[in-house]
């Protein structure tokens, strides 16, 4: 998930202070999050469609729920995905 060379680093990046901090910004609500040992174990037994499906419903419950209301313009609301990571391979 976090594209590092081993799950030590993994954990490490996920412990530093910034990482919480970042991502409580597009889910304020959040409270605690699980170690990379647990996201890998559950990730490893989810197909690649059904995490697509998950960010896609996640949008609509953050639309539902008007968290983007204070990003409006004109009325729309903006909505920006980052899936530069989703299909990954190293170049020969």
């Amino acid at each position: 998930m976090l594209q590092t060379a081993s799950v030590r680093e993994a954990n490490r990046q996920m412990t530093l202070p910034q990482f919480p901090q970042n991502l409580r910004l597009p889910f304020p609500d959040l409270e605690s999050f699980p170690s990379h040992d647990t996201l890998n174990r559950l990730l490893a037994g989810i197909e690649v469609n059904q995490i697509g499906n998950a960010q896609f419903e996640r949008i609509l419950w953050l639309i539902r729920k008007k968290k983007f209301l204070r990003y409006s313009a004109s009325n729309c609301r903006l909505v920006a995905i980052d899936g530069t990571q989703k299909m990954l391979r190293e170049d020969i």
